[in-house]
């Protein structure tokens, strides 16, 4: 998805999501006077009228910072760091999550997956825990979850992928029973070729 952005609204949409596993609404309102690029943190507004401090990833820093250096995107304190799509002609107070949800189908569409903001929080997780094997409390303070048990869905999430990974070793070659047949050896024998044709034991 982010090769497939096309501009620095949509890709900062994506990066502000995929590396801060922020929700979709605290995403949207996140302004540049709420991000601290020499400490390296940024304030969000959760729901339930949460304030936290998260800390960012250096990739996700060099980003903020390579889009304050270009001349597309407007970095005023109340500027929104996730560009508006348009100009708008008044400007609201707070605006909706809508601008992500819009901005993340697009892409997605353009790539032809279906995706979602929530989608792109649960693979920040993952893959954070991924790289930080046992670090689900640090996670559950970044997610900002009240209740480990809410953070540990991630985690069931991430076990159930690896367990699946043992079917990429899995071959009915390894067995006794089935054996691969080439499908000219199956037509040879008169028979439709399926692809893995059972072959007694010798």
């Amino acid at each position: 998805m982010f090769a497939a952005a096309k501009d620095w609204q949509e890709f900062l949409c994506l990066a502000v999501l995929a590396c801060t596993g922020t929700r979709r609404n605290a995403a949207s309102r996140l302004r540049w006077r709420d991000v601290d690029l020499e400490g390296g943190s940024m304030r969000v507004y959760e729901k339930g009228g949460k304030v936290a401090t998260l800390t960012m990833s250096f990739e996700l820093l060099a980003i903020l910072r390579a889009a304050i250096q270009s001349d597309e995107v407007a970095c005023r304190p109340d500027d929104y760091v996730i560009p508006n799509r348009r100009t708008a002609s008044v400007r609201r107070a707070e605006r909706t999550y809508k601008i992500v949800y819009e901005t993340v189908k697009k892409v997605a569409e353009r790539v032809g997956i279906e995706a979602t903001a929530h989608a792109l929080r649960r693979a920040f997780a993952v893959a954070f825990l991924r790289a930080n094997p046992g670090g689900i409390e640090s996670l559950q303070a970044l997610m900002l979850h009240s209740r480990i048990d809410t953070t540990n869905i991630y985690l069931k999430a991430l076990t159930r992928e690896q367990r699946m990974e043992a079917v990429r070793d899995f071959s009915w070659s390894t067995t006794s029973e089935f054996l691969y047949q080439a499908p000219e050896a199956a037509q040879s024998q008169g028979k439709a070729h399926t692809g893995f044709e059972p072959v007694p034991p010798p």
